[in-house]
């Protein structure tokens, strides 16, 4: 050895102590690979924060669930990500592979170009269509490629290899077959939700009568109540009927009589306000589905919402507290400003649905309330709507795993 290096060198003396030092470490490292149980989160490290891995880990956000610590938790960084979906709309439009690009075409020309790193998922609405190559490439890179008919409807999702945490989708499994836990868990999904409309009509209706939501806050601490989850999703009806029944209020007097809104209804939309609903509804559940499946979950098992051969009942059951704070708060936004109009629809006898120019419109506006920063009910930092149902379904997988003691309510004061 060159001599001026071994005195450039630092020398660690092998005594026993450095020796049974390491080979516990190396133990304690073997059984932390092979334990199906995660380690306790880190309280208050300065390391946390600048490590890629904290949007998984949350260790902030599990402590305060535990109740250790006692900094508040640090903000996630980005608040934002990155990555944002691709809506391709117009009828014809192909969806291909260029290098590391996809290219839309619409009648053999390039419409638009983007960087696969900057794409979180693919949505094809209608008459559109995807190459192979394209789809290759997007299921390696995991970005799921989502599938909608003209009038809105969510058909389901193309995606690579399931997720490899077999142990999440185990404790979910166990939590559904469990009908108390199965229960307490809708409850609480159900409560938010309620709550969240309670809000949203408090905040925008134009003349609210106090009953209601009186009405809806005695049926959010009822739900808090039931015995099982038939009661519960009665309960959850009659809520949802009494906040349908004054959606109406939530609407400009000035928008005119084609957003003149009596009830709710589906399976087709029979007027242009429920069609937006029933729009905004399958794009949110379609953002729940793709979450759900990033992590690790199996988004057709539910605890709300029981198992219908192709439902996918968890992405319903954890969008339940959002419908109204991001799907109703975009149809609402939408119509009242001006968004869609009139004669942006497709009305027949027995259905109604948006045209193709006022699709893009309305799909503008439920991605940018997805984009918006709001300020975490618990945690108390901001980040954007899409990165709220990451953090959200993160922690429920925690608690589902028994790590933490309960999952965090999203309802807005």
């Amino acid at each position: 050895m060159n001599p001026r290096a071994r005195a450039d060198s630092t020398f660690v003396p092998f005594s026993d102590v450095v020796v049974a030092r390491t080979v516990e470490l190396a133990r304690k490292a073997r059984a932390a690979m092979l334990d199906e149980t995660a380690p306790p989160p880190l309280v208050d490290s300065p390391k946390c924060p600048r490590c890629s891995l904290v949007g998984i880990c949350l260790p902030d956000e599990q402590n305060v669930l535990l109740g250790r610590g006692e900094a508040p938790p640090r903000r996630l960084n980005p608040p934002r990500d990155d990555a944002l979906p691709l809506h391709v709309e117009d009828p014809g439009s192909v969806v291909g592979k260029d290098g590391q690009e996809l290219i839309v075409r619409r009648e053999g020309r390039e419409a638009h170009r983007v960087r696969l790193i900057d794409v979180s998922r693919v949505n094809l609405h209608g008459g559109t269509t995807i190459t192979l190559p394209a789809i290759r490439e997007a299921t390696r890179r995991q970005i799921p490629i989502g599938l909608f008919s003209f009038g809105g409807w969510y058909y389901g999702k193309i995606q690579g290899h399931d997720h490899k945490n077999v142990f999440l989708r185990l404790a979910q499994f166990s939590a559904a077959s469990d009908e108390g836990r199965a229960l307490a868990i809708a409850q609480r999904l159900v409560r938010a939700k309620i709550r969240n409309c309670r809000v949203l009509l408090r905040r925008n209706h134009r003349a609210l009568d106090t009953t209601i939501v009186d009405e809806l806050k005695n049926h959010a601490e009822r739900a808090a109540r039931t015995k099982s989850v038939e009661t519960l999703l009665g309960t959850e009806g009659n809520a949802a009927r009494i906040y349908f029944s004054v959606f109406g209020g939530l609407l400009r007097n000035d928008v005119g009589e084609v957003f003149r809104f009596d009830k709710r209804n589906r399976r087709p939309p029979r007027d242009p306000v429920n069609a937006l609903l029933s729009f905004a509804y399958s794009l949110l559940v379609n953002e729940w589905t793709a979450t759900l499946t990033t992590i690790g979950f199996d988004p057709y098992v539910g605890y709300l919402h029981q198992p219908v051969y192709g439902r996918p009942a968890l992405s319903l059951d954890l969008m339940e507290e959002f419908r109204p704070i991001v799907a109703d708060s975009v149809v609402v936004n939408a119509i009242n400003t001006g968004v869609v109009g009139p004669d942006d629809f497709e009305v027949t006898a027995t259905a109604a649905a948006l045209k193709s120019p006022a699709r893009k419109r309305f799909i503008a506006c439920f991605e940018r309330r997805m984009e918006e920063l709001v300020t975490h009910p618990v945690f108390g930092y901001r980040i954007s709507y899409r990165k709220v149902l990451d953090v959200q379904a993160r922690l429920f997988g925690r608690y589902l795993l028994g790590e933490v003691d309960q999952f965090p309510e999203f309802v807005t004061r």
